[in-house]
């Protein structure tokens, strides 16, 4: 059966599994029901970009003997966390391996799976994107915006209002580490945030249009966005502080991976969800 409202899902740093929002995905769709919602009226598709920049990582860790060296299970996750930050930038052009293109083309082709379980093509979208996964989607819909695709990629002129993030209804981000991809526009005074919601988008639609932005005070990866500039301030509607994770993690940095499971960020997410399919 077609859907009504496509919900993207990207993960964060780290080398995360393929399934990895499987469970979240069960949890937002229980909710949803406990709202009087129709669950089968959303369709998922998850962004799995980890092996993309992976295969570079193990390379280095292999080459130059790593797990010899001291800490290894923190200079593991210095690896694959921070080397993902620093492989998805932007590279010069000519380069052997344009990753952020890679990054790219894998969000592109989940968005066009999306479309096509969609009743009406160009229906509402909604993206929940975790930490590093909230900088590449933001940099997806800027490109997007901006009339920009991405190298060796299909035509831009040849993409639909949905490819184009014309339908973006909802932006959830967690755990999000924007604003430390900044640094270097701060001092300028020209941090600009994408447009959201996007002027193409239906009345109906952009009346229940939320960007929410889900941070941990414990997380020292995860920060809040409306303060970065004016833009941001339009921008984002509400910055929304949690306690993300269990026992052993709510109170630490592991508060980083705890938001996909925690009720007080599936309840506001689900919510966001049944007001969505309300106006669809």
């Amino acid at each position: 059966m077609a859907c009504e409202v496509a919900v993207l899902v990207i993960h964060g740093m780290g080398n995360q599994p393929a399934d990895f929002a499987a469970a979240t995905e069960a949890r937002l769709r229980q909710e949803v029901e406990r709202s009087g919602a129709d669950s089968a009226r959303l369709c998922f598709q998850s962004v799995h970009w980890a092996p993309v920049i992976a295969r570079g990582e193990d390379e280095l860790w292999t080459r130059l003997e790593l797990g010899q060296l001291r800490w290894g299970d923190l200079r593991r996750f210095v690896v694959h966390a921070l080397g993902d930050a620093i492989a998805y930038r932007r590279t010069e052009q000519g380069a052997p391996r344009e990753i952020y293109a890679e990054v790219h083309r894998l969000i592109h082709k989940s968005l066009q799976e999306l479309r096509h379980s969609l009743r009406d093509a160009d229906g509402p979208l909604v993206v929940i994107a975790h930490s590093l996964g909230s900088h590449m989607m933001s940099n997806f819909i800027w490109d997007a915006q901006h009339d920009r695709g991405y190298p060796e990629g299909p035509a831009f002129e040849d993409w639909s209002d949905f490819e184009r993030m014309r339908t973006l209804t909802s932006f959830i981000t967690f755990g999000c580490n924007i604003p430390l991809f900044t640094l270097a526009y701060l001092q300028k005074g020209d941090v600009t945030a994408i447009q959201f919601p996007p002027d193409s988008l239906d009345p109906s639609l952009k009346s229940v249009a939320r960007w929410l932005n889900f941070y941990d005070s414990d997380d020292v990866l995860g920060y809040p966005l409306k303060h970065l500039s004016d833009s941001y301030q339009d921008a984002v509607t509400e910055d929304i502080k949690i306690n993300a994770g269990g026992l052993f993690g709510f109170w630490n940095p592991l508060s980083h991976t705890g938001y996909w499971s925690d009720a007080d960020f599936i309840r506001p997410v689900a919510h966001v969800l049944v007001d969505v399919l309300k106006a669809a």
